[in-house]
């Protein structure tokens, strides 16, 4: 102990251990190791609720890092469509040992002040993570969008700056809002050089132009591990699954099948729009309508 500083073996190799690196007692199961095998650039994890996406995506960074060529640093991009989902990816990058002081999460209402101040940590081989909800970035200010965001470290660090942007959860981003921004970010210039990786159960949309759009962003499904290999893994449990149909008053049934006409006519504009605005914003309608539909019977008397 020199003064108030300890000293001791254990505590340098606390120091010396730094670096994020996958937690002691976890053993990764296979389709994890086929990911890190597999994955290039680009590529759709496919994995059911439980089997460890969020692991297999973790893994992946950690052995980014280590292996970054010299004098270069690591932007690591983690875009969540809800805010429980962005604090359980806080949870589990502490679990990794990701250093605190180089993560940034948009769950701080300082979050765009702190993009800036990390800056400085990628000037000599480093990393640092922005945890993004995509909530805070579907809305007016144009100064809160992923391209923008990204900007702000490439003019900066430009050639010595890699990529790495997972999006967790991926079904959620073929809404009008969050394909905008995954349209801007794939028009940038360093689309092409980033590191994509794609997180879902169901990465498949009910609208094929959006699952095209999603397959066209993040490339092709590299891992699928459903949920009958889990439970044949014994990952899973074996369950019984029990249908309830559930019926809608009278008024509930008419303002449903209002919704469901008008959606039917808005996909008939979205079809023969002229322009690319006008398309968009038609989504955005439709959308809308999808949610308040979808409400009727989450919120239905008789359920």
């Amino acid at each position: 102990r020199i003064g108030d500083i300890d000293i001791s073996e254990n505590k340098i190799l606390k120091i010396d251990t730094q670096k994020p690196t996958l937690p002691k007692g976890i053993e990764l199961r296979k389709p994890q190791v086929e990911l890190a095998d597999k994955f290039q650039f680009r590529g759709i994890v496919s994995m059911c609720t439980g089997s460890g996406k969020t692991i297999a995506a973790l893994n992946l960074l950690t052995n980014k890092i280590k292996n970054l060529k010299n004098g270069k640093s690591l932007l690591i991009v983690l875009l969540t469509p809800n805010p429980n989902l962005e604090k359980q990816w806080l949870e589990e990058l502490k679990n990794f040992n990701f250093d605190p002081n180089k993560i940034v999460s948009s769950s701080n209402k300082d979050w765009q002040r702190e993009i800036k101040k990390k800056k400085s940590l990628l000037e000599e081989q480093d990393y640092v993570v922005l945890n993004v909800g995509i909530s805070q970035l579907t809305t007016n200010d144009e100064n809160k969008n992923l391209k923008k965001i990204i900007d702000t470290y490439y003019k900066s660090h430009d050639e010595n700056l890699e990529v790495f942007f997972i999006a967790d959860e991926i079904h959620n981003y073929g809404a009008p809002k969050a394909m905008e921004e995954l349209i801007k970010l794939k028009e940038s210039k360093y689309y092409n050089k980033m590191n994509i990786l794609g997180l879902s159960a169901t990465p498949s949309r009910y609208m094929k132009e959006e699952e095209n759009f999603l397959s066209d962003f993040f490339g092709e499904i590299l891992i699928e591990y459903d949920i009958k290999q889990g439970i044949k893994d014994g990952i899973l449990v074996e369950y019984d699954y029990y249908y309830y149909k559930n019926e809608l008053t009278d008024d509930e049934e008419k303002k449903y099948d209002k919704l469901t006409n008008q959606i039917i006519v808005i996909t008939s504009k979205i079809k023969n729009a002229k322009t690319k605005k006008d398309k968009f914003n038609l989504k955005l309608h439709r959308n809308d309508l999808y949610i308040r539909r979808s409400k009727i019977i989450k919120e239905s008397t008789l359920k």
